[in-house]
Formats: structure tokens, C-alpha cells, sequence
């Protein structure tokens, strides 16, 4: 009989896989997954600026303006040494951050820049104890262009301030102020005044005589100046039917007769105009273009002359009146363009073109 015996090794590999074959049941830990890492918080950025200080500095005086940003997350913090700055240096004079001194008397927009925000307001410069005094000069709410106008006051005395658009400002005014405006054709009026605080005094004129009816159909011609030899002989004068209507002080010319450029439902065949007493205000928008000559903004008068041409008129005519006509001098432009793309071929600018209406 052999009797074989059992080796180390191969003890081994029957008591594994008898093992094996019996399964582990030795327990094991469970796995937990790890959590994710929650993320940062996220950055602060401005919501919106504040700008605080006064809305008058007397000349000399040096007066603090703070800016405050409001952030994201609900806080607050002042950020007037981070701010740049745009204002008229001519008038607030610049000694710290956000410390301004009042130079000469006048207006300016004090704007301040952080982060891409900005925020800003204007601000009066006068003379300590001295006032801004403004207002408009109208003829039933249309912006008029005295003939006289000035303003006599404890402070500066008598002074004669520029009218634009209607518009007056008269900086470092105080006490007893009388204003006075004389245009032709109108009551001279006058208005005593106490000043002491900025102050609007809005003038409205009236009338000495009846106004001027001047509706009605007419031919109208606007011609070139002499000095306009560039232009096509097409576009040195153009004559229209047109149909003069006026409401109170206002009117509206409509042209008829051609055929006239047509741009986001409107016609370019009209344009306003402003009767006062016995004259007549005509206003002709302008043509706009950008650096390269396009068109960004059409003028009331464009006459498609042909295809290929178009004819425009800009400016502001004075005229006076008469039983048949209305007649005067158009300070502006005249020119004809390309419509495709759109580009000046010829435009003249002068104070001599002259606007015509004949019954």
C-alpha cells in the first residue's frame, strides 16, 4: 500500500479552496461616499453708487462729496479715494480725493466712476450770499429770442445774459431784481423780483398786435446761394406746391408736386416753423452722418431727384411777411446724396440760400 503525503503547498491550496468554496462571512465596513466640497462664497461686486455732498459751492470754498458703494451681498462701504472723477475743472476745482473747491461761477455735472458704476449730479458754483436764477422766454409755450433782454440786481448790477432756445441762466444774482425783455412786436415786459435762493422765473410774452395769418397754399422755392457753383444744376432751386397750416404761434409746411424719400412710415415732405408777430421762424432739421458720411439721422426735406440721387435742405430761415409772401434768408445746407448705400455726392453750407413762399 503507497502512502502519499501531503506537502506545505498543497495543504494550502486545499484549505483555500475549501474556504472558497464556503464563502467569507466576515463583515466589512460600509462605504461612505465622500461629500462634495461646498463651494466658496461668491465674490462681492457693486450694485449701484451713491454720491453725497452739497448741490451748491460758494467760489473759495472747498466742500466733501462721498461716494458710497452698495454691494451684493447687502453691505456698504466707502469708496470715494477709489473714484474717478469727470467734471468741469474750470468750475470745481480738484484738491482731494472727493474734496472739491468751488472756482468760477457757473454749472457742472460732478460724475463718479467705480467698478464700472457711476453716479453723479450737478452742481451750482456762486458767490457766497449770490444765487442761480433761470428760466424760459415763450410766446404761448414757443421758445423766443428777445430782441433786449437783461437782468439789474444788488449783487451784479446790470447784466445782459445769452438766450438759447429760450433758455436764460444768470449765476451769482441776489435781493431786489428787476427782468426786463423788449422783442419787436410784443408788450415789453418787466418783473421785479426778491432773490434769495436759486430761483426759475419764466417770462411769457404777449403780443402788442394781432398775429400774422399766414395759412394758406402756396409755391415755395428754396435757392442755392450764388456761391454754391458745385452743386448740380438741378439742386440750385426747387420749386413745391405747399400747404401752410398754423395753430397759434405754430406752423406746418407740407411740400407736394414730387416724389419724396419715405423712411419708417414717414415722408420727408415737411417741416415747422414759428410765426412771431410779424415774422416767421422756419426750421429745417439736419442731416446727420457718422465719421465714414452715412446717414444716421434724414433731414424734413428729401426729394428723390432720381434713382440715384436724392436732394436735401437744412437750416433756419428768417422771414418776414407781406400780403403775398414770406420770404427770407436759410442759414444752412443744401446737398444731394446717394441713397444706396447712403452718401453726400455735393452739399454747400451757407448763410445766404434763400426760402420763398408766393401765393
Amino acid at each position: 500500500m503507497r502512502i502519499r503525503t501531503l506537502t506545505g503547498f498543497s495543504a494550502a491550496v486545499l484549505i483555500t479552496a475549501a474556504l472558497v468554496a464556503c464563502g467569507d462571512d466576515t463583515p466589512r465596513p460600509p462605504v461612505i461616499p465622500t461629500a462634495p466640497t461646498p463651494p466658496g462664497p461668491a465674490p462681492l461686486t457693486i450694485t449701484r453708487l451713491e454720491l453725497t455732498g452739497p448741490t451748491t459751492v460758494h467760489v473759495g470754498e472747498t466742500a466733501q462729496f462721498t461716494v458710497t458703494a452698495h454691494q451684493s451681498d447687502g453691505s456698504t462701504r466707502d469708496v470715494t479715494s477709489d473714484a474717478s472723477w469727470q467734471l468741469n475743472h474750470a468750475i470745481l476745482l480738484t484738491s482731494a480725493p472727493g474734496r472739491f473747491t468751488g472756482g468760477q461761477k457757473g454749472e457742472t455735472h460732478l460724475n463718479a466712476m467705480v467698478g464700472g458704476r457711476s453716479t453723479g449730479f450737478r452742481i451750482i458754483v456762486v458767490p457766497p450770499g449770490t444765487y442761480r436764477l433761470t428760466g424760459t422766454i415763450r410766446d404761448e409755450g414757443i421758445p423766443l429770442r428777445p430782441d433786449s433782454f437783461f437782468i439789474e440786481d444788488e449783487a451784479l448790477g446790470r447784466s445782459s445774459p445769452s438766450v438759447i432756445n429760450g433758455v436764460y441762466t444768470i449765476y451769482g444774482v441776489a435781493g431786489r431784481t428787476r427782468i426786463t425783455v423788449i422783442k419787436n412786436g410784443y408788450e415789453t415786459f418787466n418783473r421785479d423780483e426778491t432773490i434769495t435762493g436759486h430761483q426759475t422765473v419764466d417770462v411769457n410774452m404777449a403780443l402788442s398786435r394781432p398775429r400774422s395769418d399766414v395759412s394758406g397754399r402756396y409755391m415755395l422755392t428754396f435757392t442755392a446761394a450764388p456761391e454754391c457753383s458745385a452743386l448740380p444744376e438741378e439742386a440750385r432751386a426747387r420749386t413745391y406746391p405747399a400747404d401752410v397750416a398754423q395753430t397759434g404761434p405754430r406752423l406746418e409746411v407740407t411740400l407736394e408736386g414730387e416724389r419724396f424719400f419715405s423712411s419708417k412710415g414717414r415722408t420727408h415732405n415737411r417741416f415747422g416753423g414759428i410765426v412771431e408777430a410779424q415774422t416767421v421762424r422756419f426750421q429745417l432739421t439736419n442731416t446727420s452722418f457718422d465719421y465714414y458720411q452715412y446717414f444716421y439721422a434724414l433731414p424734413d426735406v428729401f426729394e428723390q431727384l432720381s434713382a440715384s440721387t436724392l436732394y436735401a435742405v437744412e437750416g433756419v430761415s428768417d422771414a418776414s411777411i407781406s400780403p403775398n409772401t414770406i420770404s427770407g434768408t436759410l442759414k444752412g445746407a443744401i446737398g444731394v446724396f446717394s441713397p444706396s448705400p447712403y452718401r453726400s455726392l455735393a452739399r454747400c453750407t451757407s448763410a445766404n440760400h434763400q426760402l420763398s413762399l408766393t401765393r
